[in-house]
């Protein structure tokens, strides 16, 4: 008796730890592997300075997402190279921000540079059902390859487009834009809608060296109406 006891307590802990670690692998993304921070630039496509997305690239973007949604059959999604969890570790609000959400946490490099005292690199996180949404970031290090900040330059949602520009000294030059849609979006959302034009709401400029003032919650990095509108998308 003492004996069937003993292996059942056995058997109890085995199992409560092993899905103890099944639940924490399942949110926090594996960081594995000896990839160097030089393996990480190489994710990125290599451009030069001054770098900009503007409002028309983003909107094209967005645009991609209402043919998604209402001629699904004539979509073809791009091709876009999605960042390994190994190289998340050179990120730390991107490795941060993957640790706890019920939706995965995505990021797909954009660009990297190079200037006389750092390393810089754009990408693109998000969240849920479709890869169009999302919000850009910078984050600039140093030649050794210590982060040294990372600041939100841009994004694509279906209410607001928010176009950027990265200058030769490291300047982030960011506007944002209202979404006007043919139809009210709050009540019609992407269903037989189209984009009828873009109104400039505010410009903003930051030094993209310097970490922003208070932390902020990567856990945004698609809107509200984005993540309705993946949930609406995925149902159908």
């Amino acid at each position: 008796m003492k004996k069937t006891i003993i292996f059942l307590a056995a058997a109890l802990a085995a199992t409560a730890l092993f899905f103890s670690s099944f639940s924490k692998r399942a949110t926090q993304p594996l960081v594995v592997g000896d990839a160097t921070f030089q393996d990480f630039l190489k994710q990125f496509p290599s451009e030069k300075l001054p770098f900009a997305l503007d409002e028309k690239m983003l909107q094209a973007r967005l645009e991609l997402e209402v043919t998604r949604y209402n001629n699904p059959d004539n979509y073809s999604a791009p091709k876009r190279q999605r960042l390994s969890w190994e190289y998340f570790k050179f990120l730390p609000d991107l490795r941060e921000a993957s640790r706890f959400s019920r939706n995965p946490l995505t990021a797909e490099p954009v660009a990297a540079f190079q200037t006389e005292q750092f390393h810089a690199v754009i990408y693109l996180a998000g969240r849920g059902f479709s890869r169009n949404y999302g919000t850009y970031h910078v984050s600039v290090f140093d030649k050794k390859g210590k982060h040294i900040a990372t600041n939100v330059a841009g994004s694509v949602s279906p209410n607001t487009l928010g176009s950027f520009k990265l200058e030769k000294n490291l300047a982030l030059i960011s506007q944002s834009w209202q979404v006007n849609w043919e139809k009210d979006y709050g009540k019609h959302g992407m269903e037989d809608n189209k984009i009828v034009s873009l109104i400039s709401l505010e410009t903003t400029s930051l030094d993209a060296t310097k970490a922003p003032r208070a932390a902020e919650d990567e856990e945004e990095p698609q809107s509200e109406e984005a993540s309705e509108a993946d949930e609406e998308g995925s149902s159908r």
